[in-house]
Formats: C-alpha cells, structure tokens, sequence
C-alpha cells in the first residue's frame, strides 16, 4: 500500500506513474517560447485548454495520427497524458500530485485564482488550470497528506483529464 502522501491512478497503460516512451514529443521539452497561436485560431480550436496546453498537444497530433493508422496508440495517450498532469496536475480540494507522485497543496495565494499575473512566478495559475511550467516547480506547495475519500476523488479527476486529453486527440485529428 502507498504512503497517504503518495498517489497513482489505477490504470498501468494510462495512469499517472506510467513511465514516458522515449522520443515522444515533449519528452521533458516545452515549446512555451516557440510560435504562438493567432488569438482567433486559438478562440475557435479549443475550449479547455489553454495556449500552452494547446501547443503541447499539437505537436503531439501527427504522432498520434501516425500510431492511430497503425493501431499502436494505446500506449502513446498513457504517456502523452502521464506528460500533460505532470505539467499541468489536476487540482481536487486545493490538492495536486506532483510529478513525483506526492500529494501537495497549492500555494495559498493561488486558491480561488482564475489567472496569475502573465509575469507571475511557477506555479501559477492560467485559465483555471495549475501550472507547474517547464521545470516542474513545487515551490510554496507543502506536502500533504492523502486521506481515503480525497485520494478516490482525485483518482477521478486524474482519469477524467486522461479521457480529456485522449477526446481532444479524437477531436483534433485530421480526416
């Protein structure tokens, strides 16, 4: 059994301890700095995302595409989600695991926070979503631990972002 501290979602292939396919994109690489998304394209093509998320999962869209023709996706959505919470944990009751699977609370300036300032320090918030950034930032966010209902709900939310990031790839793929 984990320690109250620690979590993973219960699914090997798509879960939040499954280990990153090497040469994916975004293995560890953030294009935040890269080419920006046009302010009309960006309104249109998504409703929950916000723009690095977006730019993060278009890059990944030819891959998928590729690996869905050849019936190898499975194990791709299991990573590419794994890679998307670490950047970008979802957050129950002001909680979130971090990329090493521990429980955290969210720093307390960031609670009922739509948006961060854009020049605010990681992690922040943007368009309602944590944002760790590229290097993964915990910084203010103390351990906690993770009582039996909190870690069930959790577990939920972690699964429903999974179904999220796999439906947007379904959504987005090209005819």
């Amino acid at each position: 059994m984990l320690p109250d501290d620690a979590f993973f979602a219960s699914n090997p292939k798509g879960s939040y301890q499954n280990t990153v396919l090497e040469g994916d994109p975004g293995h560890g690489v953030w294009d935040d700095e890269e080419a920006t998304i046009a302010p009309p394209e960006y309104a249109e093509a998504n409703r929950w995302t916000n723009r690095p998320m977006l730019q993060f999962l278009r890059r990944c869209l030819q891959q998928y595409v590729l690996l869905s023709a050849s019936g190898n996706v499975a194990t791709f959505l299991g990573s590419i989600s794994n890679i998307f919470m670490r950047r970008w944990p979802p957050v129950c009751e002001n909680i979130f695991i971090d990329p090493q699977g521990k429980a955290r609370s969210i720093p307390s300036e960031l609670i009922d926070t739509e948006n961060s300032p854009k020049d605010a320090p990681f992690p922040r918030i943007d368009k309602g979503y944590l944002d760790l950034g590229p290097n993964l930032c915990v910084d203010g966010c103390a351990l906690v631990m993770l009582m039996p209902e909190l870690r069930i709900r959790l577990g939920n939310v972690l699964e429903y972002i999974c179904y999220q990031v796999k439906q947007w790839f379904q959504n987005n793929k090209k005819g």
